[in-house]
């Protein structure tokens, strides 16, 4: 049910700057580390998706990205290679990086 508030704040955040045009396509950033399933994000935006005529015809992309870190050591930010937290360039311990979203809106499409 998490995910079912977070495709609800993602579909008003789509259609609060042109809530009036019709949506073709969102295209989504979930990060791999989030804990979110595509697959309930992707059943919950049909269901969300008929409440608004905006969304009549929309479709939902997801793309999955790794985990970006952060090495404060060297200050160099990275994405995290199969479970290390080793940063590639000086070997130091790194950090999750503030750069790293669990989910946002990479693209509408009208």
């Amino acid at each position: 049910m998490h995910e079912y508030h977070i495709v609800e704040r993602i579909v008003k955040e789509a259609l609060a700057d042109r809530s009036r045009e019709e949506i073709a396509e969102i295209l989504l950033s979930v990060n791999e580390s989030s804990g979110l399933d595509p697959e309930s994000i992707k059943l919950y935006f049909e269901d969300i998706r008929q409440a608004y005529p905006q969304l009549k015809e929309a479709k939902l992309s997801i793309n999955l990205t790794r985990v970006k870190l952060h090495c404060p050591k060297c200050n160099s930010d990275f994405e995290r290679k199969e479970k290390s937290f080793a940063c590639p360039h000086c070997r130091a311990e790194a950090q999750r990086s503030p750069l790293n979203k669990d989910i946002f809106i990479e693209k509408i499409k009208y």
